[in-house]
């Protein structure tokens, strides 16, 4: 909504939604943490989920700032960089949804997880590269300074949630092997 058309509804909308998924995430975050410690799991395995709760919440977390920094700091989309961005929002998106594949995957087939989590550290070498280029393409352009480093910041914000979705994958993994013990 936000490279289509800027502000407006639609965008208004999209930030609503982010807002109130990360809002449910955390609150069921919070209620699993709840059932982990009154259930009698072995306390290697509490931990380790745990530990996947918390770095999981933050690719939630990463989305919703990325929305409300753009609302709130009236980032206005730039036409030159609008395929670059949509290129590099489709392999963020992806790993998301890899990262995601993998919890489900590790809780019935274990070792299953490292090929799933190989895809998301593809992915995010892939969002660092894309990432780069816009960056540089950026800094190319005839833009006032302070232009050129919002987008970078936002580019960067961007990518970052790739990045997470990697320290989401890398701690599966290791849970993942350690269930195959």
């Amino acid at each position: 909504a936000y490279l289509d058309n800027g502000f407006g509804k639609g965008f208004d909308k999209s930030v609503e939604l982010a807002h109130r998924a990360e809002s449910e995430a955390d609150d069921k975050r919070v209620e699993l943490e709840r059932a982990l410690y009154k259930n009698e799991l072995l306390p290697d395995s509490r931990s380790d989920l745990l530990i996947l709760l918390e770095v999981s919440d933050k690719i939630a977390n990463r989305i919703e700032d990325v929305m409300f920094a753009i609302s709130i700091r009236q980032i206005e989309p730039l036409e030159e960089i609008s395929d670059d961005c949509r290129r590099l929002i489709e392999p963020v998106e992806e790993s998301v949804l890899t990262v995601l594949k993998a919890i489900r995957v590790m809780f019935h087939s274990p070792k299953e997880v490292h090929e799933i989590v190989e895809k998301v550290d593809e992915l995010e070498s892939l969002v660092d590269d894309l990432a780069h280029e816009i960056i540089r393409k950026v800094y190319s352009l005839d833009l006032k300074l302070s232009r050129k480093m919002q987008l970078d910041w936002l580019i960067s914000h961007i990518a970052d949630i790739a990045d997470i979705a990697e320290a989401v994958a890398s701690r599966l993994d290791i849970i993942a092997i350690k269930r195959t013990l």
